[in-house]
């Protein structure tokens, strides 16, 4: 495919309102002047995202009012979408689709924790900091950290620490998120931008107290109360000071959850209603009386909403509302909304799903297509494909049309570190690299019955029960034997106990896929520790020939099995700096690029400052290791090594 031109940015001020009593009627909304201008001011803006909320929990979507009483209060205020289509049910994909006004095709970002948005792709934050915006982003999960592009554009981004000294926080709560912001929006001249995102409604269902009381048995509504709660103190902070009326306030959730239906328990692989329709809220500025849409909208128009509104290029796949939001057009009901999900085939070599929203008809194209009237069946439950075949047809038309013949991903790619990738697990994530996945191709809707053994597998294997783990990635692999990403799983279940069986899976993950990124450091790192050094070396180097190598992982493990050889250390060296450059949580290359500056290159300044970077990076654990490592016997007594080393006045906390 030949990728179109993309001028981006996009998204979005979303937010809850007040808590004020004054609720007002449904009606028509005030309608600005949709250009900027000296006697009307760009507006501030707030975007509040809402993580993993389906519509149909709030009570302005039909839902129980008590769950979420400050959103309904600003919808009371604003303009509310009865059907907004999320592109991708996946957290990172919906918010790279929200800040550019792209499809996922056009941004490059298929989904979570694999690749960031390219530079090439301009974003909203970077748009209105050059208008003179000041930009705050207040994040609550690693799952939209900086480091994945959303920071680009944000003077000030603040994000769950995921420093291992901090504790490796991949989450926070809602109101710790709140609490950053509005202190930073009090300090803000007008105007500015702040992104809000919060992410409670999020499995695993913890609700804190009292809502965990109000909401005994329901815990995905009470986690959705808690953050209606935080939404309103945000929001209230704004009417507060008297800046809420005149804001451009967006509230949109990023993608739904299942929670059962249709055989998926959370969220990310099937493209039904549960995980695609979610909420948007817009106030305008100086709206005081809300409105409701019934025309199908999607997420990829809230960029170029605000593009208008602010007087900024509105080009991209997305559509402005602005003009039917201030009464100057209808809302066209039969636009065509492109949905996609690629987690089943990346994840387990399922078959890609791809959908397309046209009126009340949503096709879905998989090994066996599927047609809805979301009108008369919002459940989703009788598939007209063949009470309907050309209106099946035409849609697979339509959709054939939007979606483009070549899919390669087209975002820079990311590879988290082991500790990431296990805090993440034991949040529901699979961390990958991206690429075309091997497998069976099965229709996900089928396989999905699956997914819950998968997630067995995973919370045994984090839980260190690796022969319980292994068993179940073992009857995984019975349904769909040829899955690069189990074939690694079991690998990596086995390599204490079976690490012949270990180093054929991963062999075989390769063959079947190889572009993946994983199998190739789990056995280049397993060749090491059997003193295979020829051969690790061998595998890490076809790995960084086949794959990005994005965390520098497989530069690490070549410099740690060339760095024996006499001859070597310059090369190995040059892999520590690709490594230290790249990785996510580069403690372990300064370490050994420490040792060889001590070793082999007499250089101890060079490596007590490797030593300083490699405490900054370190788990307590590891830094206590420097105690027994022999490799610096000849610092000790020095006191700039001696203040690293726990007992000798070594970090803070740590003595």
């Amino acid at each position: 495919m030949t990728r179109r031109a993309i001028r981006v940015l996009v998204l979005v001020a979303v937010a809850a309102l007040a808590t004020t009593a004054a609720d007002s009627p449904t009606g028509a909304a005030v309608t600005p002047d949709p250009a900027p201008s000296p006697a009307r001011p760009r507006p501030d803006i707030l975007l509040v995202t809402l993580d993993t909320t389906r519509a149909d929990i709030l009570g302005c979507y039909g839902g129980d009012p008590g769950v979420s009483p400050n959103l309904d209060r600003i919808a009371a205020r604003s303009h509310l979408f009865e059907r907004c289509e999320a592109s991708v049910p996946q957290t990172m994909p919906s918010h790279t689709t929200i800040f550019s006004g792209l499809h996922p095709f056009h941004h490059g970002v298929r989904k979570n924790l694999a690749v960031m948005v390219g530079p090439e792709v301009p974003l909203l934050a970077e748009e209105l900091h050059g208008l003179g915006y000041a930009t705050g982003a207040f994040v609550s999960s690693f799952v939209v950290d900086g480091r994945f592009g959303f920071a680009r554009g944000f003077d000030h981004y603040d994000a769950p620490d995921t420093r291992p000294s901090a504790g490796n926080a991949m989450e926070r709560r809602a109101g710790d998120t709140v609490r950053a912001a509005i202190e930073w929006t009090a300090a803000q001249p007008s105007p500015w931008f702040a992104w809000v995102h919060l992410f409670d409604p999020h499995a695993p269902y913890e609700p804190p107290p009292p809502f965990s009381g109000r909401f005994a048995g329901r815990p995905y509504a009470g986690e959705v109360a808690y953050m209606d709660n935080e939404v309103g103190r945000l929001v209230g902070s704004l009417v507060a000071a008297g800046r809420f009326d005149g804001a451009l306030v967006v509230i949109a959730g990023d993608h739904g959850e299942a929670l059962g239906e249709h055989g998926e328990e959370t969220h990310g692989i099937l493209l039904y209603e549960a995980t695609t329709r979610v909420p948007l809220l817009v106030h305008l500025p100086g709206q005081v009386e809300g409105s409701r849409h019934a025309a199908p909208v999607g997420l990829v128009d809230v960029a170029p909403t605000v593009r208008e509104l602010v007087g900024i290029d509105t080009s991209g796949d997305g559509s402005s509302l602005l003009p039917a939001l201030q009464g100057r057009a209808e809302l066209p009901g039969d636009r065509a909304l492109y949905l996609e999900s690629l987690e089943g085939y990346l994840k387990h070599g399922w078959a890609p799903l791809h959908a397309v929203v046209r009126g009340r008809l949503k096709y879905i194209e998989s090994p066996r297509p599927e047609l809805y009237d979301l009108v008369a069946d919002p459940d989703e439950r009788r598939d007209l494909v063949g009470d309907r075949p050309e209106a099946a047809a035409d849609l697979a038309e339509i959709l054939a049309g939007i979606r483009p013949a070549d899919e390669a991903d087209h975002g820079e790619a990311v590879v988290l570190g082991a500790d990431e990738e296990a805090a993440l697990v034991a949040l529901g994530y699979v961390a990958g690299s991206p690429g075309r996945a091997a497998g069976t191709r099965r229709n996900p809707a089928d396989a999905i019955a699956l997914e819950p053994v998968h997630q067995r597998a995973l919370a045994a294997q984090v839980a260190g029960d690796l022969d319980q783990a292994a068993k179940l990635f073992e009857q995984e692999l019975e349904h769909d034997p040829s899955s690069p990403v189990l074939l690694w799983y079991l690998g990596t279940c086995l390599t204490e106990s079976d690490p012949t069986r270990a180093a054929a899976s991963f062999r075989r993950a390769i063959e079947l896929r190889p572009d993946f990124e994983a199998p190739y450091g789990s056995l280049a790192e397993l060749l090491l520790k059997q003193g295979k050094t020829e051969d690790a070396t061998a595998v890490a180097s076809l790995g960084i020939d086949e794959t990005l190598d994005t965390s520098g992982l497989l530069h690490y493990l070549r410099a740690a099995a060339t760095a024996v050889s006499e001859g070597a250390v310059g090369a190995a060296v040059r892999d520590l700096d690709v490594a230290i450059a790249r990785a996510p949580r580069p403690g372990s290359a300064y370490l050994l690029r420490a040792a060889l500056r001590l070793q082999r290159l007499g250089d101890p300044s060079g490596a007590l400052a490797d030593l300083e970077l490699f405490v900054e990076w370190s788990t307590p654990d590891d830094i206590a290791r420097l105690a027994t490592d022999r490799r610096f016997d000849p610092l000790r007594g020095d006191p700039r090594f001696d203040r690293l080393v726990p007992g000798k006045g070594g970090p803070p906390g740590s003595g």
